[in-house]
């Protein structure tokens, strides 16, 4: 009788739907009924995500166009003009859409449709393909043999080149990945879309390698060095007042590396979460040197630390350098250091925030105990302040350290495992990190990551996340490689572990990418 009431009552159905992430799960709901459908309906496509021109061909004629919030599509090879012309059909019936997210070539004209159509639009995220330039705008790799564009890159060019985003006001969100070829062009542009945009609180820009690739190595340098700097002194210039950014990612190419530009373009105190790519950008053809010699990268960490980014929960940084260090070891605000959450991208030959565990000579603040933390297990990868004298700490002092002291500060984990361990040491090592999770009291998100190679290892990936949820720990979410499961515990001790969606993974900060 209850489950019959409540099955008949829209409003209940549609608060059941609402706290629900899993999209298979909502699926389900939708077809149990048609009360349910009616009520599941506008949080099932509420945001919607397309991989393949198929399933923009099957949304369509989807009825609930007019539920989307959120559309987001990336294609997996970038290819855009059967998308464009089927997203210009689909957008008229948006009317409610709030976020735009594409990775795929972008045709003016559905830019142009999406302005016309979408008056609720509030966050835009626009990543180019990565050979965009050449493939797409008839910019070519060779300018001594291939001045003359042919009649197709031309054509392509009339579609695809130079954007308009300028006509697009009052954003809140704004993403542009992976810019090439006009970057002078690109830099009024940005300029532009901020100075309309006076609420933006969240931004984030990087440069297309290929594009600065080129550059170098025709001595055109200055079309990206500084890109970021001219973008902060612009927008000052033209008399904009400082944005409030809650969040600011800073990818390839672009650099903070001046505090005063910085704060021309934001009020610094607002800031909640940071992105900076701080390593120099090279493949196998070019080597572009984006940061000074040594562990100082020129970058103006020292801008964010407690005096001026008081409210920063979340700093992500490729890897951990000197500069990054010095910015939590040299900190005298530990409460501030207890707010934050360290992730990297990767750990390499570098420094590690596990230092940031013990006590120094150098930096009498420390220890800090952060919020969230990175920690190297591949002890032969680590170095140390060659000025203290120290020594690398062993796998069961990295450990050790981080129980100690702790008193309920760490949220969130990144363990880092050697690569290409044999199952017995695997194991042994594995042990060790379980071990010592009940003494971490606050911990409720655990990542274990292992590079590169590791034989044999896809089918341990559901036992390891096992053993890692069965220590007796507050541990809610646990990560394994790419599969990610919510941790289940129940009256009489039994663990149980539900694997997570795409999306209900990025719902959790550790696992979650910046932006």
């Amino acid at each position: 009788m209850a489950a019959a009431a409540f099955a008949s009552l829209p409003e209940l159905v549609r608060c059941l739907a609402e706290q629900t992430r899993s999209r298979k799960q909502l699926a389900r709901l939708s077809r149990t009924s048609k009360t349910f459908h009616l009520a599941v309906a506008p949080v099932l496509f509420r945001e919607v995500v397309c991989f393949t021109d198929e399933t923009l061909n099957a949304l369509a004629n989807c009825a609930h166009l007019g539920h989307v919030r959120l559309l987001e599509v990336r294609l997996r090879h970038g290819e855009g003009e059967p998308a464009n012309k089927i997203v210009q059909q689909m957008l008229p019936r948006m009317l409610l859409l709030e976020g735009f997210c594409w990775n795929a070539a972008l045709a003016t004209t559905t830019l142009t449709v999406l302005h016309r159509s979408c008056p609720e639009l509030k966050s835009i995220r626009f990543g180019m393909p990565c050979e965009f330039g050449s493939r797409y705008l008839g910019y070519s790799e060779d300018r001594e043999y291939s001045n003359e564009p042919s009649a197709k890159e031309l054509e392509a060019r009339e579609i695809y080149g130079r954007p308009d985003l300028t006509v697009f006001r009052g954003l809140e969100e704004l993403t542009l990945d992976n810019l090439c070829e006009e970057l002078p062009w690109w830099r009024e542009t940005i300029v532009e879309v901020l100075k309309n945009s006076p609420e933006l609180k969240k931004l984030g820009l990087s440069l297309s390698f290929a594009t600065i690739g080129k550059a170098a190595r025709y001595g055109e340098r200055d079309t990206f060095d500084g890109f970021f700097y001219d973008v902060c002194n612009d927008f000052c210039a033209a008399g904009a007042p400082p944005l409030h950014l809650q969040s600011l990612k800073c990818g390839t190419a672009i650099i903070p590396d001046d505090a005063e530009s910085l704060q021309s373009l934001t009020d610094l105190t607002y800031l909640e979460e940071v992105h900076i790519e701080n390593e120099t950008v090279w493949n196998l053809i070019d080597v572009i040197t984006m940061y000074e010699d040594g562990e100082e990268s020129g970058i103006v960490f020292e801008a964010l630390g407690p005096a001026q980014c008081p409210n920063l929960r979340r700093l992500t940084v490729r890897q951990y350098r000197g500069d990054v260090h010095e910015l939590f070891a040299a900190s005298d605000d530990p409460a501030w250091a207890r707010q934050v959450a360290l992730s990297l991208v990767e750990v390499n030959d570098a420094l590690e925030p596990a230092q940031l565990l013990r006590p120094s000579e150098k930096y009498p603040s420390l220890p800090l105990h952060l919020r969230m933390l990175d920690v190297n297990l591949d002890r032969e990868k680590v170095e140390v302040d060659d000025e203290e004298g120290l020594e690398v700490s062993t796998v069961s002092q990295v450990l050790h350290d981080l129980v100690a002291g702790d008193d309920g500060a760490l949220e969130g984990l990144s363990v880092h495992f050697p690569p290409d361990m044999g199952d017995d040491s695997f194991s042994d090592l594995l042990q060790s990190v379980t071990d010592i999770l009940p003494g971490l009291i606050s911990l409720t998100q655990l990542s274990v990551v292992l590079p590169g190679q590791f034989d044999n290892f896809d089918g341990k990936v559901e036992s390891t996340a096992r053993k890692l949820a069965g220590a007796p720990s507050r541990v809610r979410y646990v990560k394994v490689q790419k599969r990610a499961w919510r941790v289940w515990r129940d009256g009489d001790g039994t663990v149980r572990l539900e694997e997570l969606e795409d999306r209900e993974i990025s719902d959790v900060e550790l696992f979650s990418q910046l932006l």
